[in-house]
């Protein structure tokens, strides 16, 4: 893949905006006033974040041209303006851990939108299903199209505050979180949980995940990183069989040398440890790289 602006095999940030042919409709939501929030503190149990009544979250739904996208929508019940996020999952759907996700960051004052990457395909109701979906429908560039709607979306309500958005993604999330980051110049700061940086040769295989350079998904954020100019946090494994250390080592030598601010974590653990839901769960690297997270958005989303 060629890295060279002049000749990128993705369209320029411009002609990829235009492309997009975003027409966001959703209907504006009522907002309260906000000042003087204290910031609530995380509950041992992660899906009691659905229950605070504290927040206003809702399924909402955007335009990308003529496709309609699913999100949801997490905020404070206060009128802000609040600094916005997108969240990017690697689940399919909007599960409850995605949502569980944005209610957090709403927790800690932020807007928050996931975005239904799958929002095409209905009824998805395995893994392998998605994954074939992945291979055969989707592509990178229709995947960040929906991405910048929902940013687009975002910065059309009354309860968002001007400026730069974060964006936030987990594994497969995590990449486009990154290369959103390289091609959006809304993007102010971006959080990557164990997103892959350089994408593999291979043959897709529906029953095991790996970060394939395949057709229509060719994009690794290695790639890209001449394009990223604003901060960048990643949470990556080091037991994580896909994402080799020196990867990681390498991605933040390289956007440190074109003056990205970049701070890179490798956990002692496996991939995927920020996923209560999931075997590879760790509590305590979850609530560690959780702490940075907000800590990163505070400072970068103003």
């Amino acid at each position: 893949m060629c890295i060279d602006k002049n000749c990128s095999p993705f369209p320029s940030r411009r002609a990829f905006l235009s492309e997009a042919a975003i027409a966001v409709t959703a209907s504006t939501l009522i907002a309260s006033d906000a000042r003087g929030q204290q910031e609530p503190q995380q509950t041992e149990d992660p899906r009691k974040a659905l229950e605070d009544p504290r927040l206003t979250q809702e399924i909402i739904t955007f335009k990308n041209g003529e496709d309609t996208i699913e999100g949801f929508l997490a905020r404070p019940t206060t009128r802000g303006p609040f600094a916005a996020v997108v969240v990017v999952p690697g689940d399919f759907g909007l599960t409850e851990y995605t949502q569980v996700t944005a209610a957090q960051l709403a927790q800690s004052g932020f807007v928050a939108l996931a975005v239904n990457t799958f929002s095409r395909a209905k009824d998805l109701s395995d893994l392998q299903q998605a994954r074939r979906i992945y291979y055969d429908v989707m592509t990178d560039v229709l995947t960040l199209q929906d991405i910048q709607a929902s940013i687009v979306y975002l910065k059309q309500q009354p309860f968002v505050k001007r400026g730069g958005l974060g964006v936030i993604g987990f594994c497969l999330g995590g990449r486009y979180s990154l290369l959103i980051a390289a091609l959006s110049r809304d993007i102010a700061a971006t959080v990557a949980f164990y997103g892959p940086l350089v994408l593999l040769k291979g043959e897709p295989d529906i029953k095991v995940a790996r970060p394939l350079k395949i057709a229509n998904h060719e994009m690794s954020p290695m790639d890209f990183v001449d394009w990223i100019k604003s901060p960048i946090q990643g949470h990556y494994a080091r037991k994580d069989t896909t994402i080799p250390v020196a990867d990681v080592e390498r991605f933040e030598k390289a956007l440190r040398e074109r003056n990205a601010r970049a701070e890179m974590f490798i956990y002692d653990t496996d991939s995927h440890f920020h996923s209560y839901h999931e075997p590879m769960y760790n509590p305590e690297a979850a609530r560690q790289s959780w702490s940075r997270t907000i800590k990163f958005f505070k400072q970068n989303l103003r």
